[in-house]
């Protein structure tokens, strides 16, 4: 019968270099150690490139897209400008027309107190016929005398 032994105490029986330094290293190995940091050197470039392309397309479609909204941002200020323009005219127009109201209205209240005055006086002229008129009926009833 065979024992086993498991891997563990195998792989400690076997003498493990103390230092990397007393490693064997041989020129092919060297080589090849170089080719492949080489390869995964190159690798990374190519990646990093492509990524790099990738991020310089999406910075060229922001790009575009800021152009274009820059562009009709520019279109909305030239027709803000002309609604400003507008909106200046009207108000210009609405302050010739508030003042035009505030003349109307004065002469209105001009106008008011004139016929208040008027009709004043023209009552207080009437009360006077009227007391005249009354004055002479009542002297005419006396004259007539009683019925």
């Amino acid at each position: 019968m065979k024992k086993k032994t498991s891997k563990a105490k195998t792989l400690s029986k076997l003498k493990k270099p103390k230092r990397d330094r007393e490693l064997p290293v041989t020129k092919r190995l060297l080589d090849l150690t170089k080719q492949e940091v080489m390869g995964e050197i190159s690798t990374l470039r190519l990646e990093t490139k492509a990524g790099f392309l990738k991020v310089d397309s999406r910075i060229d479609r922001l790009e575009s897209r800021m152009d274009s909204f820059i562009s009709r941002m520019d279109g909305f200020d030239s027709r803000m400008d002309s609604f400003d323009s507008r909106m200046d005219s009207f108000i210009s127009r609405m302050d010739g027309f508030d003042s035009r109201m505030d003349r109307l209205e004065s002469k209105i209240d001009d106008v008011k107190l004139e016929l208040k005055l008027e009709i004043k006086t023209q009552i207080s002229g009437l009360d006077t016929k009227i007391t005249k008129m009354l004055i002479y009926l009542k002297n005419k009833m006396i004259a007539i005398g009683p019925r």
